[in-house]
C-alpha cells in the first residue's frame, strides 16, 4: 500500500507569529478488504481531525472539506493557546472503528509527553487507548503551558499492537494500520523590501512596511525570513493580496502606483501567519495663503509659532518690531495619503524648500539698481523645522514663511527683494525625531511654486527700514522670473 503525504497547515499560535506546521502522514486509508489482509478490521483505528467550522485539505486525496465537517481524515491545526473559540481550531482524534478482537490493542506513542494532552489531561508515552466502539474519541492536543521553542519537531504515531504487544508490521498492509502526526514549529521572522520601501514600526500585530507611491506599473518586492527555512517551509509559504515570485515562495509583489494601502496576508500551509501593511505614500501642497489672506491668522490647526503681531500676507503695520524686519508671510498645506500614515511609527514628513534670491538697492537719485545679495535657483532653504507644523498625526502638515527681514537702520534708501520658491514633501523613515532638525528624506509630493516680492525705503524720521508701499509688495502661489533688475 503507498503511504500518502498530507499537505502541510498551519496557523498562527500567538502575537509572537510562531506557528504551527503539520505534517501528517496517513497510513490507515487503506480500504477495509485491504486492512484485512494485514489486521484484524476490528482492532484498527484511525488519527482523524475533528474540524469544527474550518476548512482543510483532505490527506487521502487533497480534496477540499468543507466548513464544518467533523471527524475528518485531514491534517492537525492545533488549538489556540488562549483558550478560547476560535474557528481556525481542530484536534487531532484518534477513532475506535469497532470492538476491539484476536488480541489487537492500540497505544499512542509521543516523541515528548510532556508537551501534549490527552482529552485535557497530561499523558505517559506509550499511552494505551481504551475502550471500543465507533463514538469513543481520543482527543489530542498541544499543552499551552508546555514550552515549544522554535524549530521543534515532535512526533504522536497510533500503533496497533498484536497479542504481545508488539506493533503490527511485517505482513502485507500491517505496518498501514500505524498513523504518525509531525508537529514542527516555525516563524515567520522579518520583511524587507525594495524601491526603498522599509518596515517601520507596527501597528498593533500588523506590520507595516513604507515608502513613496510610484508610477504605473510599478510594484515593491517583499521578500520575508522564516525559521526553520528549509524546502518544506518555504514551499508551505503562500501569500494573500500580492503575487508571488514563482521560483521564490518567500517573495511577492505589491502595487504602488496608487497611494492606497495594501493589505497583504502571509500564510503558511494556507493559513494566516503575519499580516502586512503596504503604505505607498504621497502627499498633496495647496491652500497656500499669502497676500490672498492678508493680515489674517494661521489656519485652524497650524501651531507653527509667529512673532508678535506677524500675520499672513502684507504686514499691515507699516513699521514692524525690529527683531522681526520687514516680511511678507505664507503659509502651505500638505495633505498625506494613504490616510493614517502619519501615525505609525517611525513615519515622518519635512518640507523641503530651494530658493532663488535677489536683493536690490539703491539711494535716491541713484541712475540704476545695485545687487546687494544673490542666491541661484536651487538653492536650499531649509536650516530648520521651527516654522513646520509636522507631527500631528492626522495626515495634514503645515509650513509657514516669512521672505524678507531687513531691520534695523538702512543703509541705503531703496531695497526690494525677490524671492521665487519651490516647496515639497520628502518621507522621512526610521530616523530620530525631526520636530526641529531638518532632515531629507525622498521626495513624496508635488512641488509647488510660489514667490515673493517685498520693497522698503529707510524711514525719515527714524533712519530704519520701513515697508515702501509706493512699490510692488506680493506673496503669491506661482513663479517669477528674477533677472538683473528689479520687477516693476
Amino acid at each position: 500500500m503507498t503511504r500518502t503525504e498530507a499537505v502541510p497547515r498551519r496557523l498562527c499560535r500567538d502575537l509572537r507569529s510562531c506557528c504551527i506546521l503539520l505534517v501528517f502522514a496517513v497510513v490507515c486509508l487503506v480500504p477495509y478488504s485491504a486492512v484485512r489482509a494485514g489486521c484484524n478490521p476490528d482492532a484498527v483505528s484511525e488519527i482523524l481531525v475533528d474540524l469544527v467550522a474550518y476548512d482543510a485539505l483532505r490527506a487521502n486525496d487533497d480534496d477540499r472539506v468543507p466548513d464544518s465537517i467533523e471527524n475528518t481524515v485531514g491534517v492537525l491545526i492545533t488549538e489556540n493557546d488562549d483558550g478560547e473559540p476560535d474557528p481556525l481550531e481542530a484536534k487531532l482524534v484518534v477513532k475506535d472503528l469497532g470492538p476491539a478482537g484476536g488480541g489487537y490493542t492500540r497505544q499512542l506513542v509521543f516523541s515528548d509527553a510532556s508537551k501534549f494532552l490527552v482529552n485535557g489531561a497530561s499523558v505517559t508515552s506509550p499511552y494505551p487507548i481504551t475502550g471500543a466502539g465507533e463514538v469513543t474519541l481520543s482527543e489530542i492536543t498541544r499543552d499551552p503551558d508546555a514550552t515549544w521553542n522554535l524549530g521543534d519537531s515532535e512526533t504522536v504515531t497510533l500503533q496497533v499492537l498484536d497479542s504481545n504487544n508488539t506493533p503490527i508490521t511485517g505482513i502485507p498492509g500491517a505496518d498501514d494500520c500505524n498513523d504518525t502526526v509531525k508537529f514542527v514549529i516555525i516563524r515567520v521572522d522579518s520583511v524587507s523590501a525594495d524601491k526603498q520601501y522599509e518596515k517601520v514600526g507596527d501597528t498593533g500585530s500588523k506590520w507595516n512596511v513604507v515608502g513613496v507611491k510610484g508610477s504605473a506599473g510599478d510594484a515593491v518586492t517583499l521578500t520575508l525570513t522564516i525559521t526553520p527555512d528549509t524546502t518544506a517551509t518555504r514551499n508551505a509559504v503562500s501569500w494573500t493580496g500580492a503575487t508571488v515570485d514563482p521560483n521564490n515562495k518567500l517573495k511577492a509583489t505589491v502595487p504602488i502606483h496608487q497611494s492606497v494601502r495594501k493589505d497583504v496576508t502571509v500564510n503558511v500551509a494556507g493559513n494566516p501567519c503575519r499580516e502586512i501593511q503596504v503604505w505607498p505614500t504621497w502627499g498633496t501642497t495647496g491652500n497656500f495663503r499669502g497676500d490672498n489672506a492678508n493680515g489674517q491668522d494661521l489656519s485652524q490647526g497650524n501651531d507653527v509659532p509667529l512673532p508678535a503681531g506677524i500675520k499672513l500676507g502684507i504686514n499691515a503695520t507699516i513699521l514692524v518690531p525690529a527683531s522681526v524686519g520687514t516680511r511678507n508671510v505664507m503659509e502651505l498645506k500638505g495633505t498625506m495619503t494613504p490616510g493614517g500614515v502619519s501615525a505609525i511609527p517611525g513615519v515622518q514628513f519635512d518640507f523641503k524648500r530651494t530658493k532663488q534670491l535677489k536683493t536690490f538697492w539703491k539711494n535716491t537719485g541713484d541712475a540704476a539698481w545695485g545687487i546687494q545679495d544673490s542666491d541661484p535657483a536651487g538653492t536650499p532653504d531649509d536650516t530648520g523645522n521651527q516654522d513646520e507644523d509636522l507631527h500631528d498625526g492626522n495626515d495634514i502638515i503645515w509650513v509657514v514663511d516669512l521672505p524678507g527681514g531687513p531691520a534695523g537702520t538702512a543703509t541705503r534708501d531703496l531695497l526690494q527683494q525677490e524671492y521665487d520658491m519651490r516647496e515639497w514633501v520628502d518621507l522621512i523613515l526610521n530616523k530620530p525625531s525631526n520636530a526641529t532638525t531638518a532632515m531629507s528624506g525622498q521626495k513624496c509630493s508635488n512641488v509647488f511654486s510660489w514667490y515673493s516680492i517685498l520693497n522698503a525705503k529707510k524711514d525719515a524720521a527714524t533712519g530704519k527700514w520701513v515697508r515702501n508701499n509706493a512699490r510692488r509688495n506680493e506673496i503669491r502661489q506661482g513663479t517669477l522670473t528674477i533677472g538683473n533688475t528689479p520687477n516693476e
